[in-house]
């Protein structure tokens, strides 16, 4: 009985050394590749792009006409003569984003790229390790983990291996990650300051435009939806006046760098179809499927005056759902999917605070357990780490097995989020 009665902490240290293990290689692997000549390859496209706008250019319409940087560069740390210490092969400068996010690392383009990368990568690391702090701040009961368990959540997040990719290109997501969650965290008490975190974030509204959803229509809130928006037109004027492109000139290249990337592969749902071609179609169907039960929830609570805040608990339901829906309706690449890491949250919530939803213990226990099923999927190795043991070909359906394996995991994760919202009890 002695033994037995010692077993479950056993098992939990064994589960946090085994965590950390995992951690310690990613960050090894992070390391190794954001060095290497290819590492960075997404941080590339902000960094060449500061080059213009050091220069009073347009980035869009510089990469759109195919120009170049001038030369010679003059950096902090050192000066380059030629383009060939510009220019790497493989390294696509092409634009995703919106203006706001290249004004905020323009800084980086006064950098040479071996220093910008490096540079980022501690920030970059910075942004990730805040992820966790954020999200335990969004529930309604406080310091409902204990450090064990916020440690075993941090290990948990960097031990993905979408993790590991958006380090190592040099990604914005933790970046975007962060003014979101950010953002629902002090739309309630300073919602021009959260606006301004979306607005930001909003510059890759792939990523955010669920969050402005939520806060436009299901809980409304017009002083951060306005800073919002005024972020974004910000960003424009200021390219306009850099550069002298027109506002609608500069719209329109928002529109051709969009549709550039849409018919692109990655782990949104008309990809993981092999139905590019349909990806508006199937948008909609998702958004319908999304839209109708969230319509009836709604419905549901409609006698919540609308300038009524959400219980926190129900808010942070509702944004997962919307960042989940946000990774299946559009274009994602497999960096992307360490957002998933809210959904975790919610279950690790769930798991400590079981009374918050009238669930039965049955329910939770299978909950729990698909979800630590599935974290283990999603830390299953990919991408580099398996090129040069596969052939050319199993490595290929390798790769596209886990492209499909996290569209799968990211459609349940959005399905259950739906059906246990609507069992939250009601805060008396």
């Amino acid at each position: 009985m002695k033994t037995n009665s010692k077993l479950p902490k056993f098992l939990r240290i064994a589960a946090l050394a085994a965590l950390a293990f995992w951690a310690a290689i990613s960050l090894s692997r992070i390391l190794q590749q954001t060095l290497s000549s290819s590492g960075g390859n997404d941080l590339y496209t902000y960094w060449y792009a500061g080059h213009f706008l050091r220069e009073g250019k347009d980035f869009y319409k510089a990469f759109i006409n195919n120009e170049l940087p001038t030369v010679p560069v003059q950096y902090l740390d050192q000066k380059v003569d030629t383009l060939n210490e510009i220019l790497f092969a493989g390294l696509s400068p092409a634009p995703a984003s919106t203006a706001p996010v290249f004004f905020l690392l323009a800084p980086l383009a006064f950098l040479s790229w071996s220093l910008a990368k490096t540079v980022w990568l501690v920030l970059n690391l910075a942004l990730l390790g805040a992820i966790p702090f954020l999200i335990v701040q969004l529930f309604p009961k406080k310091n409902w983990l204990n450090r064990w368990e916020l440690l075993a959540l941090i290990l948990a997040m960097i031990g993905l291996t979408s993790t590991r990719f958006a380090a190592a290109s040099g990604q914005i997501t933790f970046l975007i990650l962060d003014l979101m969650l950010a953002a629902i965290l002090l739309a309630d008490h300073i919602p021009w300051v959260a606006g301004l975190f979306l607005g930001m974030a909003l510059s890759k509204y792939s990523l955010a435009l669920g969050i402005l959803i939520l806060f436009t229509f299901i809980d409304p809130k017009p002083r951060l939806v306005f800073a919002a928006g005024l972020v974004q037109v910000a960003g424009i004027v200021g390219l306009m006046l850099l550069s002298g492109s027109g506002f609608l000139e500069i719209f329109g290249e928002y529109i051709h760098m969009a549709l550039w990337h849409a018919g692109r592969e990655g782990i949104h749902l008309a990809a993981a179809l092999h139905a590019e071609q349909y990806l508006l179609l199937i948008a909609l169907t998702l958004t319908l499927a999304v839209g109708i039960p969230l319509a009836l929830w709604r419905w549901k609570k409609a006698g919540r005056p609308l300038n009524q805040s959400l219980e926190s608990l129900s808010l942070y339901h509702l944004a997962v759902i919307l960042i989940l829906w946000v990774l299946l309706v559009g274009y994602h690449r497999a960096y992307d999917v360490m957002v998933v890491i809210v959904f975790f949250g919610l279950i690790a919530y769930l798991a400590k605070m079981p009374d918050s939803w009238d669930l039965s213990r049955g329910i939770r226990t299978a909950l729990k357990a698909f979800a630590a099923i599935a974290l283990l999927l999603l830390m299953v190795p990919s991408g580099s780490v398996v090129r040069g043991l596969l052939p050319l070909s199993l490595e290929t359906l390798w790769g596209e097995a886990a492209n499909l394996t996290a569209t799968f995991l990211i459609t349940i994760f959005l399905v259950l989020t739906i059906i246990i919202l609507f069992r939250v009890r009601d805060v008396k």
